[in-house]
């Protein structure tokens, strides 16, 4: 299975507005205040990547989201794994090129050139085009060309929207709980 990087959402984002609460709820309720609503916004994250990272990569909402896994609790917050897995050039990122040339699509209004020939631990052969696929050879046989992982997507560009997004969420998700418990 491929490596996940966790996103986590924790009570810093809306601490000011969670003491207030805490000072009126019982210390049992507020917990389970807390955590509905970290799971609430652990949920919505999968959203949140698809609406967020398309606006900067050259990705499909479907691709972005698929990688997001089920949020788990923890403490007073949540996790949400993003499986680790490299995009391929070609496939999830469009590609063109020819001999030793090949040039992909992943930002927005950018593109990439591979360099020829590639570095030593990427086979160190030149790139080049097949089937409409960046391949390159290496020591045993032909590899297709990657890209970037989704989870360095919402840590990079798109990062401040991202963020701002989930501490929005989870804030209206808060007041929310909070008002159902009366």
């Amino acid at each position: 299975m491929a490596e996940a990087v966790n996103i986590y959402i924790d009570a810093s984002q809306v601490a000011e507005v969670a003491s207030h609460m805490a000072q009126v709820l019982s210390p049992e309720n507020f917990e389970a205040m807390m955590k509905r609503t970290f799971m609430d916004t652990g949920r919505q994250v999968k959203s949140f990547v698809g609406l967020t990272v398309p606006q900067d990569y050259a990705v499909t909402p479907g691709y972005a989201m698929s990688k997001v896994q089920s949020p788990r609790p923890f403490g007073l917050g949540c996790l949400i794994p993003i499986k680790a897995i490299r995009g391929k050039v070609g496939n999830e990122y469009s590609a063109s090129g020819g001999k030793g040339v090949v040039i992909a699509v992943i930002t927005r209004g950018g593109r990439s050139r591979f360099p020829n020939p590639l570095p030593a631990r990427h086979g160190g052969h030149a790139p080049f085009m097949l089937g409409g696929k960046g391949m390159t050879r290496g020591n045993h046989g032909l590899f297709q060309l990657v890209g970037l992982a989704v989870p360095q997507m919402p840590a990079n560009r798109s990062y401040g929207k991202f963020m701002q997004k989930i501490a929005d969420y989870t804030m209206e998700r808060l007041q929310h709980n909070f008002e159902q418990m009366f």
